[in-house]
């Protein structure tokens, strides 16, 4: 007989915000549907940062832990420095291996790396000349599974001489959570100041703006840590 177990997952919910001073003079002038234009731009930069906390936050500070935090150390795997078609297909396998093996359900297992990455596998060759992953990454798979691309994902980290190190990671995505204590809030002041990029005070009602400021707050947790698997120092790029 097999019975589940319980343990406690504690949210700390991080507050996300993002703020944007728009003319007033474009608001009066412009297309009314400048106004979603606005918002979808704040929407997106986001995400963005959502991105970099889901997949690599530290849980320090106002940042929750990502994936790469979450990982067991187990299931770091080191890329070969010296990469080849036969080490970069065996490291892929591995990855998938370090979750079967924890008994991970593998319900919606996905690939996550940079668009770097991706740039290599699309055009890497064997020795007879054929497209080793060409026919399945555009049917967006890879080794089976879904992939995603982001530039969030760096491609500057360090592993001894090398400066240009990257990562994949291979998560049991239902084993993820999102968890919202409140909705996006959009509001929008004519009175308030700002600081900007020279890191001067601006006034909104002097300069004749409107700032416009998004917020969110949530926290990520794993149900399962063995659920992420990395590969590490991942250099495969086009020469």
């Amino acid at each position: 007989m097999s019975k589940p177990t319980f343990g406690q997952v504690v949210a700390s919910f991080k507050k996300l915000t993002a703020l944007v001073p728009v003319s007033n003079d474009m608001l009066r002038f412009a297309d009314p549907a400048i106004d979603a234009y606005v918002r979808d731009d704040l929407v997106q930069v986001l995400a963005r940062r959502e991105d970099v906390a889901f997949i690599r936050g530290d849980g320090t500070a106002d940042s929750p832990k990502g994936f790469r935090t979450f990982v067991p150390a187990v299931n770091v795997i080191p890329s070969a420095d010296a990469f080849s078609l036969t080490t970069v297909t065996s490291e892929l396998g591995s990855a998938v291996v370090r979750l079967t093996q924890a008994n991970v359900p593998m319900l919606k297992p996905i690939r996550v790396m940079h668009p770097r990455t991706l740039d290599y596998l699309w055009w890497v060759q064997n020795a007879n000349g054929f497209y080793v992953f060409r026919d399945e990454l555009e049917k967006e798979n890879l080794r089976q599974y879904p992939y995603f691309t982001t530039t969030q994902i760096p491609t500057n980290l360090s592993n001894g001489t090398h400066a240009d190190c990257s990562e994949i990671h291979l998560v049991d995505i239902l084993q993820a959570m999102i968890l919202d204590s409140m909705a996006l809030q959009l509001a929008v002041s004519q009175e308030a100041y700002f600081i900007d990029d020279s890191g001067a005070q601006v006034s909104t009602f002097q300069n004749d703006l409107s700032l416009i400021r998004a917020i969110t707050e949530h926290d990520f947790q794993m149900r399962h840590d063995e659920a992420i698997a990395v590969l590490s120092n991942v250099r495969w790029q086009l020469s």
